[in-house]
């Protein structure tokens, strides 16, 4: 099969108008998410999803550390026995939550765009 002109003209619309879909899709993602951190039920901070950045958060002896990058949330270090909330991951969408218990501590994402697939899909 012999490829024409004007399929070849097809195929590079095709692949422009999804290389500008993707572009958009980037720059629009996530523009007002926020990393909500909440400690003992009382939020304690606030971090946009847009701008890279690390904070540790302190209470008595427990510690948490926070990074925002790449439009992702994530505890990387805690000081607690399990270590759950550093196994959790990243998180980016609306609703997802990262918990340590020990610390009484939930990182929880806000206005950011919804998961497109749903649990069980995963």
């Amino acid at each position: 099969m012999k490829l024409k002109k004007a399929d070849i003209v097809l195929v590079l619309a095709l692949l422009l108008v999804a290389a500008a879909a993707g572009i958009f899709m980037l720059a629009a993602r996530d523009a007002g998410a926020e990393a909500v951190v909440v400690q003992n039920g009382k939020e304690i901070l606030r971090m946009p999803l847009n701008e890279d950045t690390e904070e540790v958060i302190t209470r008595g002896e427990d510690s948490n550390t926070v990074v925002i990058k790449d439009g992702t949330a994530r505890v990387t270090e805690a000081n607690c026995p399990d270590k759950v909330c550093v196994h959790t991951g990243e998180i980016r969408y609306e609703g997802q939550t990262i918990v340590c218990l020990p610390h009484k501590l939930v990182v929880k994402i806000e206005g950011g765009d919804n998961q497109d697939v749903d649990a069980v899909a995963q």
